[in-house]
């Protein structure tokens, strides 16, 4: 999934059903992603790996769209980071959001998400783009 553009993306959990569903919110920025290279926080792994009652053609989605994704998982900067945002925004953005911003943070990706406390989260270096 990596291109001539070199834009990172990375998705929350929204955003990644959105484009599982091959969802109509997704189609303008489908070119910008087949240009760049696409993340996945250990959070929206887990998100998307324990929905109940997935059919096998959902399940087959989701592993095609993980295994097309690079997985980042929690390490010590998202950590730091998430713990920071969390501190200076509870109760309005929980824990898992928190990280899976820290994720785009620290990777210098934009985000992509449906959340509407993330759209409106400023933080340095934190770029959104909302579906």
């Amino acid at each position: 999934m990596s291109g001539p553009t070199g834009r990172k993306y990375v998705f929350d959990t929204c955003a990644a059903t959105f484009l599982i569903k091959e969802d109509r919110r997704m189609h303008d920025i489908l070119p910008d992603l087949n240009a760049g290279k696409w993340y996945v926080s250990i959070v929206t792994r887990m998100e998307l790996r324990a929905e109940p009652r997935m059919s096998a053609d959902k399940l087959e989605r989701v592993a095609g769209f993980l295994e097309s994704a690079i997985l980042i998982p929690l390490y010590d900067p998202v950590e730091k980071v998430a713990v920071d945002i969390r501190r200076d925004f509870r109760p309005k953005i929980l824990l898992p959001d928190c990280i899976v911003a820290a994720t785009a943070i620290v990777l210098g990706a934009t985000l992509l998400t449906d959340d509407d406390r993330l759209k409106k989260l400023v933080w340095p270096g934190y770029t959104v783009h909302p579906i």
